[in-house]
């Protein structure tokens, strides 16, 4: 959620789309709008690799070479939406759509790593002030103890966030996750928002709606209540009544369940999809801000403890030194 690479990778993916958006609307091809704009990599991992030209001509999928590869489930729902509206001559929208929301969600992640950069901070710089009356007397243990407490500090954050991305690549740990309500509610407006913004756009390009629900529920990857976006797709396949399709997404308020089931009757589902997806990019982004100001609150606690027994280890010391033998 707030690894900077991810974040630097948004961002070139955001304007990569907006770039080629701009381009194909003022009537370049998709080959000479690729060659364009390829100075602004997607990944790393597409550095020495032939020309977009050349691979696409070989027959690697438009949504691969503009969106990049890539295992997250973010990036699986970009490719199937560019695909998509590419086959159904709805590139440059979709593009467009991609890069606004890329552009919100980043957003929201530069204001939560506002809320928790300070406390960080902090407990980057407590270990020098908990130690420095060693600086002059014995410089080699005031290094030795910075330097340790740096490494366990950061072995803590690294495996923190290697725990958090290990539970996310399985459907079970992501459950594990959801149970938390502070860590579920963001996973699951995440969830929603991209399945429903994918399904918009599925439905906007003129895919059939069986294949719009299927590649929807597949580019989600292992989501929170992935099994509720399932059964959404089976019951709709079978042509079940509305009212019973949208009962299957158990985790989405009755109200949003009742603008569904009212918009596929009508078939204006397209129209409902992205209303839906837009309140829960919202709430994602509600949902983000508390989560970074629990965790700066987490640090902001943490570095409160840390003074309170640098100073009991000071003083102790310092009367321990000054008061007089029994």
């Amino acid at each position: 959620m707030f690894g900077f690479e991810t974040y630097r990778l948004d961002r070139a993916r955001a304007s990569r789309y907006r770039a080629l958006a701009t381009l194909l609307d003022g009537g370049i091809t998709l080959r000479s709008a690729l060659e364009r704009v390829r100075t602004a990599a997607v990944s790393s991992d597409r550095r020495g690799e032939r020309s977009d030209s050349e691979q696409l001509r070989d027959g690697v999928a438009i949504g691969e070479l503009i969106a990049g590869r890539g295992e997250s489930p973010s990036l699986a729902a970009e490719r199937a939406a560019i695909d998509a509206a590419s086959r159904g001559g709805e590139l440059p929208a979709a593009l467009r759509d991609l890069a606004d929301d890329l552009d919100t969600s980043l957003a929201a992640r530069r204001l939560a790593l506002g809320r928790i950069a300070y406390p960080l901070l902090l407990l980057h710089l407590l270990p020098i002030a908990v130690t420095i009356t060693d600086l002059l007397a014995k410089p080699a243990r005031f290094v030795g103890r910075v330097a340790l407490a740096y490494v366990l500090l950061w072995a803590l954050l690294a495996g923190t966030a290697a725990l958090l991305a290990a539970l996310r690549r399985s459907e079970r740990g992501t459950a594990a996750l959801a149970r938390w309500p502070t860590l579920g509610r963001p996973l699951t407006l995440g969830t929603r928002a991209r399945f429903f913004r994918l399904l918009a756009l599925l439905e906007g390009a003129g895919v059939l709606r069986q294949e719009a629900l299927a590649t929807a529920t597949t580019a989600i990857g292992p989501a929170v209540a992935v099994d509720g976006y399932r059964e959404f797709g089976r019951r709709a396949q079978r042509g079940d009544p509305p009212e019973q399709v949208v009962a299957a997404l158990v985790h989405l308020p009755i109200e949003e369940q009742g603008e569904l089931a009212a918009a596929m009757t009508v078939g204006a589902l397209e129209a409902a999809a992205r209303r839906i997806a837009t309140r829960a990019s919202e709430q994602w982004q509600a949902a983000t801000l508390r989560l970074a100001k629990l965790v700066g609150s987490v640090a902001y606690g943490a570095a409160v403890l840390l003074v309170f027994a640098s100073l009991i280890r000071f003083y102790s010391g310092y009367f321990a030194r000054f008061s007089p033998p029994r």
